[in-house]
């Protein structure tokens, strides 16, 4: 989005310093240009408010950093505090399979670990995660229901 903004301004700075050779032109030009700026201050901000997620597991916890341009959230979890990561299957928007390897927190939120087309990657990634969950014991613990919030 950056890189289409960029151009989108540096192409309002082109239509400025023209405007005043194409006078015949210029309401059309200007309202094109409008529809190009509306439509990426939109999707600026909604590509702003999707975070980049970073899980770390350390000895015991796990890290979840969520990452957004101008901020940053942390949160420590003991492993006792989450489920076994499991495969989602859902739908793309061309009706695809599309898969995600997720986790469950005790308070019910859920952390996506990675997603895509491929059932066996994600299958890579749940088995990944939870053998380090489990300490590297090979046997990750059995799937558990999050507890509801009282």
């Amino acid at each position: 989005m950056a890189v289409f903004m960029t151009f989108v301004a540096l192409m309002t700075w082109v239509l400025f310093r023209d405007l005043s050779a194409s006078k015949s032109h210029g309401f059309w030009q200007a309202v094109i240009m409008s529809v190009f700026w509306i439509a990426g201050l939109g999707f600026s901000a909604f590509a702003a408010s999707r975070p980049c997620v970073i899980v770390s597991v350390q000895r015991g916890t796990m890290r979840i950093v969520h990452r957004y341009p101008f901020s940053r959230t942390e949160r420590d979890m003991l492993f006792g505090d989450l489920a076994s990561a499991q495969i989602v299957e859902s739908r793309d928007s061309d009706g695809d399979p599309y898969f995600y390897a997720r986790t469950r927190l005790n308070d019910g939120s859920r952390v996506d670990l990675f997603e895509s087309h491929s059932r066996e990657k994600c299958k890579t990634v749940c088995a990944t995660f939870n053998d380090a969950v489990s300490g590297g014991s090979g046997s990750p613990r059995a799937p558990r229901a999050p507890r509801k919030p009282d």
